[in-house]
Protein backbone atom coordinates (compact mmCIF):
# COMPACT_ATOMS: atom_id res chain seq x y z
CA UNK A 1 0.00 0.00 0.00
CA UNK A 2 2.49 2.70 0.65
CA UNK A 3 4.40 1.43 -2.38
CA UNK A 4 1.24 2.73 -4.10
CA UNK A 5 1.19 5.68 -2.69
CA UNK A 6 4.84 6.75 -2.97
CA UNK A 7 4.41 6.16 -6.52
CA UNK A 8 0.99 8.12 -7.11
CA UNK A 9 2.78 10.96 -5.59
CA UNK A 10 5.88 10.51 -8.10
CA UNK A 11 3.67 10.57 -10.80
CA UNK A 12 1.82 13.90 -9.47
CA UNK A 13 4.88 15.16 -8.94
CA UNK A 14 6.27 14.07 -12.43
CA UNK A 15 3.13 15.96 -13.82
CA UNK A 16 3.37 19.29 -12.37
CA UNK A 17 7.11 19.41 -12.94
CA UNK A 18 6.43 19.20 -16.19
CA UNK A 19 3.88 21.96 -15.94
CA UNK A 20 6.15 24.39 -14.63
CA UNK A 21 9.32 23.40 -16.52
CA UNK A 22 11.43 22.06 -13.02
CA UNK A 23 13.45 19.39 -13.13
CA UNK A 24 11.39 15.81 -12.22
CA UNK A 25 13.73 14.38 -10.18
CA UNK A 26 13.78 18.15 -7.91
CA UNK A 27 9.78 18.17 -7.90
CA UNK A 28 9.56 13.80 -7.46
CA UNK A 29 11.78 14.26 -4.01
CA UNK A 30 10.27 17.83 -2.99
CA UNK A 31 6.58 16.70 -2.90
CA UNK A 32 7.64 12.62 -1.22
CA UNK A 33 8.88 15.10 1.33
CA UNK A 34 6.26 17.21 2.16
CA UNK A 35 5.60 18.80 -0.92
CA UNK A 36 8.53 21.30 0.09
CA UNK A 37 11.38 21.04 -2.79
CA UNK A 38 12.84 24.61 -1.24
CA UNK A 39 15.43 22.49 0.09
CA UNK A 40 17.03 21.17 -3.05
CA UNK A 41 19.83 23.67 -4.20
CA UNK A 42 18.41 23.48 -7.76
CA UNK A 43 14.62 24.40 -7.72
CA UNK A 44 13.20 28.00 -8.77
CA UNK A 45 12.78 28.99 -4.70
CA UNK A 46 16.93 29.27 -5.03
CA UNK A 47 17.50 32.51 -5.47
CA UNK A 48 21.20 31.24 -6.52
CA UNK A 49 19.62 28.72 -9.07
CA UNK A 50 22.84 28.64 -11.02
CA UNK A 51 20.22 27.57 -14.20
CA UNK A 52 18.79 30.87 -14.19
CA UNK A 53 21.94 32.83 -14.18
Amino acid sequence: AIREQVTEEVEAARESALASDMPASASAIGDVYDGDPGWIPWTRRDPYDPHEA
